[in-house]
């Protein structure tokens, strides 16, 4: 299955859409043309793109392998006095510092447009084809966190230092078809299933987690696995239940009508007394059932209990936690972010042409 993204570039207009202002920072924001554009990280070459293509607000932005799609466009538009909003193409949000923070390390979100000061950000030259951007709001710059080369790199705040991981390059997205002297560049995606290796070594009556690299766990007897780390005093619960007893006969009741009863007790219609075990309680089945009396038990949680090493995934297979087995990619593709691993998309092959 194969996606087709077309990008075009005229030859002219790559010589200046990135503009080389001057080989040091300027003082103030220095004005590019409103359009949109991918955004390159100069350490890495990777290019900013909203997480997992997300739609809602409050979703971060990261750095990832080109791809072309919509998730990697941003439009520009003036904000006016030299600034710009920024719109994730593939939302229709915009670029804002989260919760318009001050400090060094706020996460850089897409949100609903309000246009407020986080929402609006300065170009100024870098060295080379890159810009520094700085938000209007607290005065500091754009950075990918930790200077991290990986994919998922999270794009956050930071003082100015000038560091590669502070310059980002601006590729213009053009419409399809440039102009006869242009650069046309096609973006092709070809997908492929994952192929399943081994399961996960752990042994019956154990699971997996992939904590330490791979460890087998159990729980207590009657406890089952919960949602918290496998490492915290609540990993394993024996969920709430309601047990049942039966009541004990006492004989018939005594006093003038008969219905009177010693302490503890208590009178049923047949004429007898009766009593539930300490700490139960009368129910509405019959006095002559299993289930006359009962007791509620809460929830307890216990400490997973930990076994053994599990079987790791070899080479170049990877974990998945959902089938608890190990899969790879045929050669040349890579795994996808937002399709299952069973899926007839679960791989990824990007192809890069241009004439």
């Amino acid at each position: 299955m194969k996606t087709m993204y077309s990008i075009s570039f005229s030859a002219a207009l790559l010589a200046v859409v990135i503009f080389v202002c001057s080989a040091w920072r300027t003082s103030g924001p220095s004005p590019v043309a409103e359009g949109t554009y991918f955004l390159k990280a100069r350490h890495s070459g990777k290019y900013i793109s909203v997480k997992d293509a997300g739609q809602e607000n409050g979703i971060i932005l990261w750095q990832w392998d080109f791809h072309g799609k919509a998730q990697q466009q941003f439009e520009f538009k003036s904000a006016g006095g030299g600034y710009y909003y920024i719109k994730a193409m593939h939302s229709g949000k915009y670029v804002s510092i989260k919760n318009a923070g001050q400090e060094n390390g706020e996460t850089v979100w897409q949100w609903d447009f309000h246009g407020k000061a986080q929402q609006q950000f300065a170009l100024e030259p870098a060295e080379g084809n890159a810009y520094y951007i700085k938000a209007r709001h607290s005065g500091k710059y754009l950075s990918i966190k930790n200077a991290d080369k990986e994919n998922r790199a999270i794009l956050w705040q930071w003082d100015f230092h000038g560091k590669a991981q502070q310059q980002f390059e601006l590729v213009a997205v053009l419409p399809n078809g440039g102009s006869s002297n242009g650069i046309n560049i096609s973006v092709t995606s070809d997908y492929k299933p994952a192929i399943q290796g081994d399961k996960v070594g752990c042994g019956d009556g154990t699971f997996y987690d992939p904590v330490d690299g791979g460890t087998c766990w159990t729980c207590p007897g009657g406890y089952k696995r919960t949602v918290f780390s496998v490492k915290s005093d609540k990993a394993c619960e024996r969920a709430a239940f309601e047990r049942f007893a039966s009541a004990t006969n006492h004989g018939r009741g005594s006093g003038l009508l008969g219905t009177d009863c010693a302490g503890g007790q208590f009178w049923d219609p047949n004429g007898n007394c009766y009593s539930c075990p300490s700490g139960f309680s009368r129910t509405a089945h019959p006095v002559t059932s299993e289930k006359a009396c009962s007791q509620r038990v809460h929830a307890d949680y216990q400490r997973a209990i930990r076994n053994e090493d599990a079987k790791k995934c070899e080479g170049d297979y990877f974990l998945d936690i959902g089938t608890g087995k190990c899969w790879t990619c045929p050669d040349g593709y890579k795994r996808t972010v937002l399709h299952p691993v069973n899926s007839d998309k679960a791989c990824e092959k990007i192809t890069i042409g241009g004439n």
